[in-house]
């Protein structure tokens, strides 16, 4: 009889980091730790926060979005990025949109 197969098998692959980024893992670890369920561990934390950050977006209002995107347009520590054209554009926008019913309403 042989093993019991499993439905998600591990996979081995390669990565290359800097020696002193190693050194610092191995110093968290502890002596009965796995790297690699550390490094799988943080692989997936940072996928989940990149899926919330896309489903967030995905849940915005048109109004949200343009209030946002007025914002970081007028506030001083994002204004130098962006024209003078851009922030009247974007505050046509909100005005324009502000009004209409969001789809899915």
């Amino acid at each position: 009889m042989g093993r019991k197969r499993v439905s998600n098998p591990r996979i081995s692959f390669s990565i290359s980091v800097d020696s002193h980024l190693l050194n610092k893992l191995n110093m968290r670890l502890g002596y009965n730790s796995s790297r690699s369920r550390w490094i799988a561990d943080a692989i997936k934390t940072k996928l989940e926060a990149s899926d919330q950050g896309k489903d967030a977006l995905d849940k915005a209002t048109m109004a949200e979005v343009l209030g946002e995107l007025e914002y970081r347009a007028t506030h001083p520590a994002f204004r130098d990025h962006f024209s003078k054209s851009f922030r009247a554009k974007v505050g046509e926008l909100r005005l324009h949109f502000q009004n209409l019913p969001e789809s899915g309403e």
